[in-house]
């Protein structure tokens, strides 16, 4: 995810599928054995979404897929138009965590539909 994505309330797909990236210059992280969460929250800072995401990375990330994640909307997660903030929380396998983006959040918006 950029740094924002938009979707239409009670749309399931695409599914939310960034890079995670640190550092400056920004590079791909490797989460090889990491888990991740996502967590989505709404203007009024009300927890909307906290759940697993899928660590997408295969193996050290050198086919291409250095810090790929995703997460599967359910339809509770796009049941409400408006603009959210969202970030993703990575645990590494010594039982780190490290928030992305760093600094700040994604953000999420939920258009409404026409019919």
């Amino acid at each position: 995810m950029a740094n924002s994505m938009q979707m239409t309330v009670n749309d399931t797909a695409p599914s939310a599928t960034p890079t995670l990236k640190a550092g400056v210059p920004k590079a791909a992280v490797d989460i090889e054995s990491a888990t991740i969460k996502f967590h989505m929250t709404d203007a009024a800072d009300e927890l909307k979404v906290n759940a697993a995401a899928n660590n997408d990375q295969v193996g050290d990330g050198s086919d291409g897929s250095k810090g790929k994640v995703s997460y599967d909307w359910s339809a509770a997660d796009t049941d409400t138009e408006g603009n959210y903030k969202a970030h993703w929380e990575v645990t590494y396998s010594d039982g780190t965590i490290q928030t992305f983006p760093t600094p700040g959040n994604n953000t999420i918006i939920f258009h409404g539909e026409l019919a």
